[in-house]
């Protein structure tokens, strides 16, 4: 069986992935895709986590959990999701570095549930949002200094991505770009399910769209894609671009940046730095990136 974890980041895409996905979840079930919900094991994996890092757990155990997950029931593929798969929000940046607790804990992750393949799904964002959304979530003071304190400059997903390849070096890495998801949201759902690209759109699809363009707007999108599909995924993103650019939610793709000390010239050199960190990603060799 293929086990996909969607590990995050924090902040990225919530839970729209594992809602998307539910929304198919007989579909999924009929070709053999167990899309189980968060209340099967989220509050489990975390608790078996804590217990497995300090070496305490053997593989009957483990296969006694992915029994658990699917009812004694069978499948393919399982699809599991969680926000703190790396590790909680407050963690998510110590000394201008992502993550750090991250191949360690899902290194453990990965080796506690008994599976012929892994595949690791993980969505990216500009530093200069990240950090303030993650510090929208934190409550104490040392970990909101922490982040206050952070250089955005300094924080590279590529180097986390390596990071994690040599913690689970048999793993499959599927990486996107947060910003990229309204273009490419179709594909991603498509991704994580272990589906083809040319199969029909799960009913997810749009819901990145629904959520920043007008109802007018997407419905006219939704008539003008099934009129004219199949069609490539540079093909269809060039139309969600054009029907964005017509018929957007006001202010719905900005974001305010607050942070103290952050100036123009900073928040425009993190940009720059994060867009030549995502071209580094793309030219490693074996990691899988879903582009517009």
């Amino acid at each position: 069986m293929k086990i996909a974890y969607h590990i995050g980041a924090h902040s990225a895409d919530g839970d729209n992935l594992l809602r998307g996905l539910l929304k198919d979840r007989e579909r999924l079930s009929k070709g053999g895709i167990a899309v189980p919900g968060p209340g099967k094991y989220r509050r489990n994996l975390r608790e078996v986590l804590a217990y497995a890092e300090g070496g305490k757990l053997n593989k009957t155990q483990g296969q006694e959990i992915l029994s658990n997950i699917l009812e004694d029931g069978k499948a393919d593929r399982l699809v599991l999701s969680a926000p703190n798969f790396m590790g909680f929000p407050k963690f998510a940046v110590r000394g201008n570095v992502l993550y750090p607790e991250a191949p360690a804990r899902v290194a453990t992750l990965v080796n506690l549930l008994p599976a012929t393949d892994i595949e690791l799904h993980l969505s990216i964002s500009n530093p200069v949002t990240f950090v303030p959304t993650l510090l929208e979530q934190s409550s104490g003071p040392g970990d909101r200094a922490e982040l206050q304190q952070t250089d955005p400059r300094k924080l590279l997903w590529s180097e986390l991505i390596g990071r994690l390849r040599q913690a689970c070096p048999n793993a499959q890495m599927v990486v996107w770009c947060q910003e990229d998801t309204p273009l490419i949201w179709s594909e991603v759902l498509l991704s994580v399910a272990g589906l083809p690209a040319n199969v029909t759109p799960l009913h997810g699809a749009n819901d990145v769209l629904a959520e920043i363009m007008t109802k007018e707007g997407l419905q006219r999108y939704q008539a003008y894609m099934k009129a004219r599909s199949p069609m490539t995924q540079q093909q269809h993103s060039a139309v969600a671009t054009a029907f964005l650019d017509k018929f957007s939610v006001p202010d719905a793709l900005e974001q305010e940046i607050n942070m103290p000390g952050w100036d123009m010239a900073l928040i425009d050199e993190a940009t720059r730095n994060y867009e030549e960190d995502t071209q580094r990603i793309i030219a490693m060799n074996d990691i899988d990136v879903i582009l517009p």
